[in-house]
């Protein structure tokens, strides 16, 4: 192990050696290099100054489509398309005069025509005289578990305004706040009322917009607009300036 660490560290001063001095930089040094950096990240890239690619781990080769011989020697633009359109040229050259490198937290590569399949990744790059190095964290799992969880909450919570509406009534009836008195009639207005219409108004007391609404309920904004209308319908409510939430929320 100790032979190991030795090995590792002889080759990295006798690397940066080569670099600050100005040396030739060639495939020996820069595959030297890229072993080394993967026993800490998942993907390490090496570009010149003018962002060519001159090499790359081959973790990072086998999510493209075209065979790694077909990368080398082309630029970023071609490479990380999403790089000039989210216009982080000037961001990175900025980044790297004011602290000597450049990071992003959460970048997508998901171009089709370019990646077998989409991935996130954290990556940092820094200038080292001639060249650029990237390197970067795999952080696909953790993302599409982010979105997964999300996914789950919003479900989450339309089951619990669902529980809560059928505990109030064995008939889907909304909850009811008015006297004994009214009761039969609001029933008889609250008895034709749909699920979904039940799920709208729910949202709508808690002062959801329309276009909240429907990325709530995932369908569009003209549906949410014909629901509206029709529990409007259904409460006998004819004046447009009337609120449909208080209408509601007085119910």
């Amino acid at each position: 192990m100790s032979s190991h660490y030795s090995s590792s560290k002889s080759a990295i001063t006798a690397f940066t050696n080569r670099v600050t001095t100005g040396q030739l930089i060639d495939n020996c040094d820069s595959h030297m290099l890229i072993n080394i950096l993967e026993a800490v990240y998942d993907f390490v890239v090496i570009f010149d100054d003018e962002l060519v690619l001159l090499d790359c781990s081959k973790s990072f080769s086998e999510y493209f489509n075209e065979d790694y011989c077909m990368m080398v020697g082309k630029n970023l633009r071609y490479i990380i398309p999403e790089f000039e359109k989210k216009d982080l040229y000037s961001e990175f050259k900025l980044a790297c005069d004011r602290m000597g490198y450049y990071e992003h937290d959460n970048f997508a590569l998901d171009d089709p025509n370019l990646y077998k399949q989409p991935i996130y990744v954290r990556f940092k790059m820094y200038p080292m005289n001639s060249l650029i190095i990237c390197t970067a964290e795999d952080i696909t799992i953790r993302i599409q578990y982010d979105i997964l969880r999300q996914k789950y909450s919003q479900l989450l919570t339309k089951n619990e305004q669902m529980e809560l509406l059928l505990s109030n009534s064995e008939n889907n009836f909304l909850p009811i706040k008015n006297s004994e008195a009214n009761l039969e009639e609001i029933l008889q207005k609250q008895k034709y009322f749909t699920v979904r219409e039940i799920e709208v108004s729910m949202l709508i007391i808690q002062g959801k917009s329309t276009k909240e609404i429907a990325e709530s309920l995932f369908i569009s904004n003209k549906a949410i607009n014909f629901h509206r209308s029709n529990i409007r319908r259904k409460l006998g409510i004819t004046n447009s300036k009337v609120s449909l939430k208080s209408s509601l929320l007085d119910l």
